[in-house]
């Protein structure tokens, strides 16, 4: 968790924080070990007026099929710790409080108003007075909330809310907290600095789950309606394993759009489809997209690397949608260890990935990714 000003009530912070102590150990074992004996006792509201459960939301087409991975993504998030153990109904015993207000398909919906009705009712609950919102975690991964430049233009509903709100923790696709200590202490966003200084954080204490990724096709009303959504539309799971590694039959997975991007990244999304020849590399799937969602997943996980590439914002649905596929997620973004790491307290990210300097591969993507093919067997593993 990234905390911003004061350091008062620091007990969600250092709940969390306490995962990247020492004595958690370096070794993925060791943290799977920590993690699976892991207990922290979590009320999570159950309120209708705060879950909207049963309840129909009328979605924003348009919104729908930019956010719809995100609000997917929030809906399983939320699932999961409906059914961990780790959630009691004694709010007394807690030492987290779960809100499980649906953000992301609120804001894509033509019922904004329903945040005042979740918040109102929130805000007056016995255990959010008594504890003023320290200790509470709310999900919302889509990326126009909790965004300083956000609050009055693409969805000003939740402007008077976010000064309530200060206390609570956000699980959010990035880290303005730590955006905004970068700005401060003068690290280098580069084309992406003068967005970044709008982005100001809207709460005390933030931390990252990364960009969300689904299957890369437009998600309808009546495929989000549906009750398997969830299982039907995330990008199915594959195990990364050595094994995995050397049955994938391409060395590299990358496609990107036609249109371009801000932020000066179109060259950067582009460079490896327009510099390199196929003919004269190792068979691989790069280019401008594939029209069937059946073969670009199935080619998505044929792969042994999967590039990662800066496009209007640092961090890519393809990290996510890489880790889901067992395939090794190659990123070519310098901002994005700090604008979007996936929880950072328990992972490094160098860990599982490999990060190349952005530069580089934009001036020479055939010979940087050349030498993927001739990593040793051990670094893989």
């Amino acid at each position: 968790i990234s905390p911003l000003g004061d350091k008062s009530s620091q007990n969600t912070h250092n709940i969390i924080s306490n995962l990247a102590s020492e004595s958690i150990g370096n070794s993925v074992e060791e943290k799977v070990k920590f993690l699976e004996d892991l207990n922290i006792p979590f009320y999570m509201y159950d309120h209708p007026n705060i879950t909207f459960k049963g309840q129909h939301i009328n979605l924003n087409g348009n919104k729908l099929r930019r956010f719809g991975y995100e609000m997917l993504y929030d809906k399983a998030t939320i699932r999961v710790l409906e059914e961990s153990p780790m959630r009691t109904k004694d709010s007394e015993n807690a030492k987290l409080y779960i809100i499980p207000t649906p953000m992301s398909e609120i804001s894509a919906s033509k019922m904004q108003d329903l945040v005042h009705l979740a918040f109102g009712t929130l805000l007056n609950t016995t255990t959010f007075k008594r504890t003023n919102g320290h200790n509470h975690v709310l999900v919302a991964t889509s990326f126009i909330l909790f965004r300083g430049d956000k609050a009055k233009s693409d969805w000003g509903t939740m402007k008077d809310w976010y000064p309530k709100l200060w206390n609570i923790t956000v699980a959010l696709s990035w880290d303005p907290s730590e955006i905004a200590n970068g700005l401060k202490n003068g690290v280098e966003f580069y084309e992406y600095t003068d967005t970044f200084k709008t982005m100001k954080p809207m709460t005390k204490r933030v931390f990252s789950l990364g960009l969300t990724g689904g299957t890369n096709f437009p998600i309808t009303k009546k495929e989000f309606s549906n009750p398997n959504g969830l299982d039907l539309y995330c990008f199915p799971l594959t195990l990364a394993s050595l094994e995995k590694f050397h049955s994938s039959s391409n060395l590299i997975f990358y496609h990107s759009p036609t249109f371009g991007s801000i932020h000066n990244s179109t060259i950067h999304r582009q460079a490896p489809i327009t510099n390199i020849t196929l003919e004269n590399f190792p068979k691989s799937s790069i280019g401008f997209g594939i029209s069937s969602r059946n073969e670009w997943i199935q080619t998505f996980r044929d792969s042994k690397f999967c590039l990662n590439i800066r496009g209007d914002s640092p961090h890519s649905h393809a990290l996510f949608r890489s880790i889901r596929s067992g395939c090794i997620p190659v990123i070519s973004s310098n901002t994005l260890p700090i604008f979007s790491p996936i929880l950072k307290a328990t992972l490094n990210m160098s860990d599982y990935c490999i990060i190349l300097d952005e530069n580089e591969l934009v001036n020479d993507p055939h010979n940087v990714l050349i030498k993927l093919n001739a990593l040793d067997e051990s670094f893989i593993k």
